[in-house]
């Protein structure tokens, strides 16, 4: 997670790195799926569950990124038949997905980055996903993976 690699190596390595992570598409087209992501998705879109992806892509000059996003999308089948344009926003700040979560009436928000779930205060659940068990202390309820984060999601739905 971006929280804890900021911290772990020196500042000027950190932002030399972090725009290949996210705008050079031979990084970014050649990472796998989390594990399981699709199929949970595709068990909430069945169940006529409505969601979103509000991704922070798009901050300065971010058409690249968000070509990225969607391409890489594409590639693990989920762009368009699960996201598309009506159930995919790319803002600016956490505080912008905050503005946008209570505008469309979001319930349940997921995200890696305790920072981000800070500012969502109009979600009434808020995740951290944490696969790796790497935040032991954190505020929020934390979920390993889509299966757990799914089934959480159907026990209060």
């Amino acid at each position: 997670p971006q929280e804890i690699i900021k911290n772990k190596i020196p500042a000027e390595t950190w932002e030399e790195i972090k725009p290949r992570l996210y705008k050079e598409p031979s990084l970014a087209l050649s990472l796998s799926l989390v594990k399981d992501a699709k199929k949970n998705i595709q068990k909430i879109k069945r169940r006529g569950i409505p969601y979103y992806l509000i991704s922070r892509r798009g901050r300065g000059k971010g058409a690249i990124e968000i070509k990225l996003a969607t391409e890489t999308l594409r590639r693990h089948g989920l762009w368009p038949e699960y996201f598309n344009p009506r159930n995919t926003f790319f803002v600016k700040t956490a505080e912008d997905k905050n503005r946008l979560a209570r505008k469309l009436g979001v319930n349940y928000y997921v995200d890696d980055e305790i920072k981000v779930l800070e500012k969502l205060n109009s979600v009434p659940n808020r995740f951290l996903f944490d696969p790796f068990g790497i935040f032991k202390k954190c505020s929020f309820p934390t979920v390993s993976s889509w299966h757990e984060l799914y089934r959480k999601i159907m026990k209060s739905v």
